[in-house]
């Protein structure tokens, strides 16, 4: 798990980083994020949080993150970049989210390209 606050930060954000992950939501963040990359691989972290927004309002549910920059907190966890493409949320070059076993094994990411 990488470090929730810096060790310059003040004694209050590391109590705040403390209670974040003994509440739970560093682990629910973790394995929400994990299955958006594995889910839509090759997306940038906005189109991701994009998806993921589409998705719970489907369901009925609340959103998982607060804003897609807590997303990428969690996709720097779990998930690995490579390559870059213009985001079709931002218009900027993005660095791309694939899930480990995508980077470990370049042939599963032939021909994968998103909507």
């Amino acid at each position: 798990m990488a470090q929730q606050a810096r060790r310059t930060d003040p004694k209050t954000s590391h109590a705040a980083a403390r209670a974040f992950i003994d509440s739970g939501q560093h682990d629910t963040h973790t394995e929400v994020a994990m299955a958006l990359v594995k889910k839509y691989p090759g997306y940038t972290f906005r189109h991701l949080y994009q998806r993921h927004e589409a998705d719970s309002a489907r369901r009925g549910n609340k959103t998982t993150f607060e804003d897609a920059p807590a997303l990428m907190r969690r996709l720097s966890e779990c998930a690995h970049r490579y390559g870059h493409r213009q985001c079709r949320v931002s218009g900027r070059k993005c660095s791309r989210w694939w899930p480990k076993e995508y980077v470990k094994k370049p042939h599963l990411r032939t021909g994968i390209d998103y909507e």
